[in-house]
Formats: C-alpha cells, structure tokens, sequence
C-alpha cells in the first residue's frame, strides 16, 4: 500500500498547491460547486480511513462467521474505493474508469454477486405479443450461497439460476487484493497523468512571467498576467495588486514608490523562481 499512498500524496500536494489555488488550472478540469468545498479532501479522508483496513486485512481467519463478515467488509471497501476513483476520474477527465482499467470488474461482480444482489432480479418490460398486453414484471434470475468452506483465505459461493442449474465459484482473497491495488494504481497513474500534463503547459506560463520579470516589464501587464496564472501570489502577499499598480503608475513621484517597486520585482523574482522549481519536481515526480 505505501506505493499508492504515496501516489494518493502527491496528487493531494498537487492538488492544494494549484487545482484548489489557481484558476488556470480549474480551468483544465471538470471543476465543479462542490470542488471549492474541496470534495478532494472527503474523497481522500475516505481513502486514509480505509486502505490500512485492506492492508491489515487477516487472511489466516478459519471461523466461518468471522471470515463472511471479513469478506463482506473487504468487498463493500473494495466497491466503494472504485466509486472515488470514479468520482476522481470524473473531476479530472470527466469520465469514469469503466473505460480505463482492467482489474475492475471481476471484484465489482464478485462484490455484487455476494454484498449488492445475493438475490438478483430482472425487471421484464411491458410488451405486446400477439395484440395482447404483457404486463410489466419482476423475474427471480439468480442467487447466491456462502459454501460451508469458506475462509476468510478463500470464498466459496452457488450460484443458482432461474433455469434451475447452478455454478461453484472460488476466488483467493488474496488475489482479490492485489487485483484491487493493481486497479488503484492504474487509475491512480491515469490522474498523475493529467496532473504532469497540466503542469508542463503552466510551466510554459510561468516562464513568460519569469521572463518578463527579469526584463523589468511593465509590472501592470506583468500582474494582469498573474491574475491569470499565478493568482496564488496575491493571497499570501500583504500588498494588493490596487496597491502595487499605484506605486507603479507614481514611480517618479516619491522615492518610497520607486524602492518599493523594486521590492516588489525581487520578490516576484524569487517567488516565482520557487514556484516553477517546485513545478518542475512534480513534473519530474515517477509514477510508475
């Protein structure tokens, strides 16, 4: 689990430092009302509170009643872990990991077969045979069975049928875990994706501010173009963007103005100088 923590860590870094800061980069997601409530934090604060469940989940349990309640307790997370990552995939690709991963299903349908459906029905849509009227109807099509055997290393499960056949079903629970971190790190790697991609394009922007602090701009249009892509300066800076525009346009008034301008360059300098090398460590940032 630590390499998907980690993964877990570093989109959260990210996405406090400039997704939830900087306009731009809402921009390039699916940033919604609830996102500036920080919905992330709740997705992540279910997440922390839940994979130590998975890693600390006991294999070596024989009793039949803990081990069904070990089962159902470990799907049910399993199942929910895929909805956030849905409910992530959907903020930054407006899409869900249906279309992406390959280690989901299986888990989803053992997960439903067992928590969601033990007793599955159809519902039969209203229909018209022969000119007469078919009602509407719910059919029985299948149910599910915890077999004597089972472990909390192994579930063993019937399927009945509606046509009266049945199947024995054996998954390893182990495997069931190792498929669901395999599932995480995918969608995971999907999100670190997007985040890098994102962040080499405001690089590019940042670099034009850096450029055109070190030419000594117009420190107007140099602010205009921060208000547009590094807005994060003005919230932690005591002097607002009214305030340092107006010593700018007296600059030639007062020699207050003019030091204090220059101020204002050396710490845009270096503010900004930080900025795009923390930039570029999280672009630098190996996922794999």
């Amino acid at each position: 689990m630590k390499e998907i923590n980690e993964k877990i860590d570093f989109i959260t870094d990210t996405w406090n430092e400039y997704y939830l800061e900087e306009v731009y980069f809402q921009n390039l997601i699916n940033f919604e009302k609830q996102d500036k409530t920080n919905f992330y934090a709740e997705i992540l604060s279910y997440f922390i509170d839940t994979l130590k469940l998975i890693e600390d989940y006991d294999l070596s349990e024989k009793n039949r009643q803990n081990s069904i309640f070990n089962i159902i307790g470990l799907m049910q997370i399993i199942y929910v872990h895929q909805d956030l990552i849905d409910e992530l995939l959907n903020i930054f690709y407006n899409n869900s990991t249906k279309k992406y991963t390959t280690n989901r299903n299986i888990n989803r349908k053992i997960r439903n077969n067992l928590v969601g459906h033990p007793i599955n029905k159809v519902k039969i849509k209203e229909k018209i045979i022969n000119d007469v009227k078919i009602p509407e109807k719910i059919e029985y099509k299948s149910s599910y069975m915890f077999l004597p055997q089972i472990s909390s290393e192994n579930i063993l499960y019937m399927e009945y049928l509606s046509d009266g056949t049945s199947k024995k079903h054996s998954y390893s629970v182990y495997e069931i875990i190792e498929r669901h971190k395999l599932f995480l790190k995918e969608s995971l790697n999907l999100i670190i994706k997007k985040i890098k991609a994102d962040l080499e394009t405001y690089l590019e922007q940042l670099s034009k501010i850096e450029e055109k602090i070190k030419n000594k701009g117009d420190l107007s249009k140099i602010l205009s173009f921060m208000d547009e892509y590094y807005k994060s300066y003005f919230n932690t800076n005591s002097f607002s963007k009214e305030d340092i525009i107006f010593c700018f346009q007296n600059i030639q008034k007062e020699e207050r103005y003019r030091k204090f301008i220059e101020y204002i360059y050396d710490e845009i300098s270096v503010n900004i100088q930080d900025y795009i090398q923390n930039t570029k460590d999280k672009i630098a940032y190996n996922c794999e």
